[in-house]
């Protein structure tokens, strides 16, 4: 698994790419257990000094939307969003989330990774009253990218709107 970071307009957004899987958990998880016994370091995140820490966005598709909720529970303290796409909660503390707005983006006709934990996820947050945003897709398969695109450019701009809210001093 690697990590991307990119800034895009004032965003620092961290791209989560599974390269491997172990245990249908991110890799990362995985080395970081076998390398925790020997205290090392398995990973970081750091932003660039200047960057705005109120805008720290993490995202991914399939294994990486996996990698999502596995960082944004994991790791609240360094995400103030996240957009999951095609991608399972498993078992990940919902709770950890704290205020952390989510956007979850999955498609009924995904033949890799089934739906129904990703609803059963939005539909506890929205019980909770956690900002999130579930977008449900019809007739796109896992591998159909181009079917994800508007739905991820919308819950982009949904991420934006609830950290602005937030500086103007609105709750949710």
């Amino acid at each position: 698994m690697r990590t991307l970071s990119m800034a895009v307009v004032g965003l620092v957004a961290f791209v989560v790419e599974a390269l491997a899987q172990s245990g249908g958990r991110p890799a990362i998880e995985h080395l970081a257990f076998e390398v925790e016994g020997h205290g090392e370091m398995t990973y970081g995140i750091s932003l660039p000094a200047g960057d705005d820490r109120t805008r720290v966005l993490v995202t991914g598709f399939s294994l990486g939307g996996r990698g999502t909720w596995f960082f944004a529970t994991g790791h609240p303290e360094l995400f103030t969003g996240a957009i999951s796409i095609a991608g399972s909660p498993a078992n990940e503390p919902l709770d950890a989330l704290g205020d952390m707005p989510i956007a979850i983006i999955h498609s009924r006709a995904d033949e890799v990774v089934p739906f129904g934990p990703a609803e059963a996820a939005a539909q506890a947050l929205e019980a909770a009253k956690h900002p999130v945003r579930f977008t449900v897709l019809e007739g796109v398969g896992h591998f159909a990218m181009g079917g994800y695109v508007s739905a991820l450019r919308d819950a982009g701009d949904w991420i934006v709107e609830q950290w602005d809210g937030r500086k103007l001093g609105s709750a949710d």
